[in-house]
C-alpha cells in the first residue's frame, strides 16, 4: 500500500472515531432505556421529528396542484384538493372559479349553476388527463388551472 493511501485511510479512521466519540458524548441517556416506547419518546424529545419539512412539502404540493410542468423536486404528490368557493364569475364567455386558497380554475367542459360563496369544492385529477371540479351536490365539470 502506498504512503498517500495509508495516510488517507488513517485520516478516515480518525474522523470516524472522532464522530463516534462526539455522538456518544451527546447521548442523552436514551440508549440505556430498555422499554422501546420510552426510548423513542426520549429520542423524540432530544431530537424532535422534522414535521415542518413534511408540512412544507404538503403546502407546496397543494400550491402546485394543477399547474403545468409537474411538481418539480417535491416528493409529495396529491391527487385532489378540497377548498371553498371564493368567487364564481364569467371571464368573457368562459366561467372562472376562484377558491379560498387563491387558486383560479377555468371551466373547460360543462356548466355549473351559481354556487353560494363558501361552498365546499373538490378538484381532482381526471381519469385520463386534466382535472375535474366537483360540488357538494355531486356535479362535476372539467377544469384547467389558471396562472
Amino acid at each position: 500500500m502506498s504512503v498517500p493511501a495509508l495516510i488517507g485511510r488513517l485520516a478516515s479512521a480518525t474522523a470516524l472515531l472522532a464522530c463516534c466519540a462526539s455522538a456518544s458524548a451527546h447521548d442523552p441517556g436514551c440508549s440505556a432505556l430498555t422499554d422501546p416506547p420510552a426510548r423513542l419518546a426520549c429520542y423524540d424529545q432530544q431530537f424532535p421529528p422534522l414535521l415542518s419539512s413534511a408540512q412544507a412539502y404538503q403546502e407546496q404540493a397543494t400550491a402546485q396542484f394543477g399547474q403545468r410542468g409537474g411538481n418539480g423536486a417535491n416528493p409529495v404528490v396529491i391527487d385532489q384538493l378540497s377548498a371553498r368557493l371564493h368567487r364564481q364569475h364569467q371571464q368573457g364567455r368562459q366561467e372562472v372559479i376562484e377558491l379560498d386558497n387563491g387558486q383560479r380554475w377555468l371551466v373547460t367542459e360543462g356548466r355549473l349553476p351559481p354556487l353560494p360563496v363558501g361552498s365546499p369544492l373538490t378538484v381532482r385529477k381526471a381519469a385520463l388527463s386534466g382535472h375535474q371540479l366537483l360540488t357538494e351536490q355531486g356535479l362535476a365539470v372539467r377544469v384547467r388551472r389558471l396562472p
